[in-house]
């Protein structure tokens, strides 16, 4: 698992786009978490898989609507056999309010702008008001592609429609608040500690080493690096263990005790833990 900056531009007079994202299944591959400076709304229109947001996972079905926020690492895994389409809300909250307009406008915002999302990212499939949000981000699909007289003064009108309902409908008061700087500071100062874990976790990685290469204290790195990225230490490295397993399994045809020692797990036991905790609940 790898955590990257996409670096989306948008246009300055209009910070908004959406396009349509098409996800092949793929479990081979260590699934890479990205995150960028913008707002995410995003829908799925076919398919399904899971959703990953700060090391917590969301099935997704058709129907289903996710909120991520700038600087929340996410990243999708999708179930086979059938690919994923899901169409992407981006936009800049400079659209709602650049700091020179009207301070009312701010109001929009206030879940946002200073803090990560108080929004839970999945909106709950059966409420109706998940169902308003789903339609119209349909509708603003279709107005940008269509791109009629207009379209744009149509496209806020409907974001802020929906950012109106999740406020009304969908605030979590047990999320906890932080400075969006304040974040990205700590997922850089993570960066040399996840490149060292991603090139050497079949080793024997402890805590400590971890610890050491990031400059922090064990047990002021333990709980930065839980609180940073939503999953423990240990955790972070058995999902790049299982990855590799999977792949060895799809590409050899080495035993499962093989395939187990050379993934990095000590024995058959943990291997077979690990195996049924992340992977067979996409099966």
């Amino acid at each position: 698992m790898q955590i990257i900056k996409e670096n989306i531009k948008l246009d300055s007079t209009f910070p908004l786009k959406i396009h349509t994202a098409i996800i092949e299944p793929d479990h081979l591959e260590s699934p890479i978490f990205h995150w960028h400076d913008c707002i995410e709304i995003s829908y799925v229109k076919k398919g399904r898989g899971f959703y990953v947001v700060n090391g917590k996972k969301y099935i997704m079905e058709p129907g289903d609507v996710i909120i991520v926020n700038s600087l929340e690492p996410h990243c999708w895994e999708v179930f086979p056999p059938e690919n994923m389409i899901q169409p992407v809300l981006l936009f800049s909250s400079s659209l709602i309010w650049s700091g020179e307009t009207n301070i009312f406008d701010y109001q929009y915002l206030e879940p946002f702008s200073k803090k990560i999302t108080n929004f839970s990212n999945k909106l709950p499939h059966n409420n109706p008001a998940t169902k308003n949000i789903f339609d119209l981000l349909i509708s603003m699909s279709i107005e940008y592609e269509n791109k009629q007289i207009g379209y744009k003064l149509m496209l806020k009108a409907k974001l802020l429609e929906i950012i109106t309902t999740l406020i009304r409908h969908f605030q979590d008061n047990t999320k906890a608040f932080e400075d969006v700087h304040i974040k990205q500071g700590k997922i850089e100062r993570l960066n040399s500690t996840l490149e060292f874990i991603n090139s050497n976790y079949i080793n024997d990685i402890r805590l400590a080493q971890g610890a050491s290469i990031a400059c922090m204290s064990i047990s002021y790195f333990s709980t930065f690096f839980s609180n940073t990225l939503g999953l423990s230490f240990k955790e972070y490295i058995i999902r790049l263990r299982i990855n590799h397993a999977l792949e060895l399994i799809n590409t050899t045809h080495k035993s499962i005790t093989e395939i187990a020692m050379e993934s990095g797990f000590n024995n058959l036991s943990n291997y077979y833990k690990a195996y049924k905790k992340y992977y067979t609940l996409s099966k």
